[in-house]
């Protein structure tokens, strides 16, 4: 898989994909670059977010898009392989098939581990992936009180032996790209800070690759299939069933290529 291409549709308007483990906060960082409760956000066992979602913003001289996707490991009830499926068919196509910046999203405070390991080397063998990475670390007052002791806490665990490999190529690859976040308890101008910063990230990301996005042969295939059925005629169902094929077909050469055996224990169900 690989890949990324010129923006043919020459749009303003930038997406940030936001990705990440159950539970990271990728919701609540999402109405942070957006708005309150725009996407939900809750503590629990139970994982937030139900399916992608949508929701755009203008601020700071950027106009963005911005998609919440399930947790990678989403632990809702009831979620099983037709439901992922369905779900990252759904994103895929609300974003066109292509987005500008990929923040992954991180809870700081917890132990990093081998299904997140196994995420990360997926997300990089799919394409040209660093280039447009943005890297969040959310609830940053547990490891720190100031953004200096955050970001020396970052460096320490990297530093230390023991530091898996997939993390210290995460933080390497995407340089500078790292935004330390807290949610509670923080003014208004922290926020603020917070955001611009985000979205500086997000217009550096698309000056640099010259308007060049984010894809893979996921992505394309999924809307290829969309297009396809679309023309032939076909009704939702029988185009959402196509598409949802096309996905599985496209995972499951993927988690063959998989030679550790880690990407299986996160797709065996495929």
């Amino acid at each position: 898989m690989s890949g990324a291409q010129k923006d043919s549709k020459g749009s303003d308007e930038s997406t940030l994909l936001l990705m990440g483990m159950t539970g990271a906060g990728k919701s609540g960082f999402g109405n942070f670059l957006t708005k309150d409760d725009a996407f939900g956000s809750k503590a629990g066992i139970l994982s937030v977010s139900h399916g992608p979602q949508k929701e755009k913003t203008e601020k700071y001289g950027t106009s963005l898009s911005v998609v919440d996707t399930p947790g990678l490991n989403d632990a809702w009830e009831g979620q099983n392989t037709e439901k992922t499926l369905s779900d990252i068919m759904k994103g895929i196509k609300m974003v066109g098939g292509e987005v500008d910046s990929i923040c992954y999203v991180m809870d700081v405070s917890k132990r990093f581990t081998d299904n997140e390991a196994a995420v990360l080397n997926y997300l990089e063998e799919a394409g040209n992936l660093w280039p447009h990475m943005i890297l969040v670390f959310t609830h940053a007052a547990q490891v720190g009180e100031t953004e200096d002791e955050q970001k020396s806490y970052l460096k320490e665990v990297v530093a230390n032996p023991k530091c898996p490999k997939e993390f210290k190529k995460l933080v390497d690859n995407v340089k500078d790209r790292v935004v330390m976040v807290e949610a509670k308890g923080t003014s208004d101008e922290y926020k603020t800070e917070k955001v611009k910063k985000v979205m500086s990230m997000v217009q550096q990301i698309r000056t640099t690759s010259s308007g060049a996005k984010y894809t893979n042969t996921l992505f394309r295939e999924v809307i290829t299939a969309f297009d396809k059925s679309k023309k032939s005629g076909d009704s939702t169902e029988t185009t959402e069933k196509k598409a949802k094929e096309v996905a599985k077909a496209e995972i499951k050469k993927a988690v063959e290529k998989d030679k550790s055996g880690k990407r299986r224990k996160i797709c065996k169900l495929f």
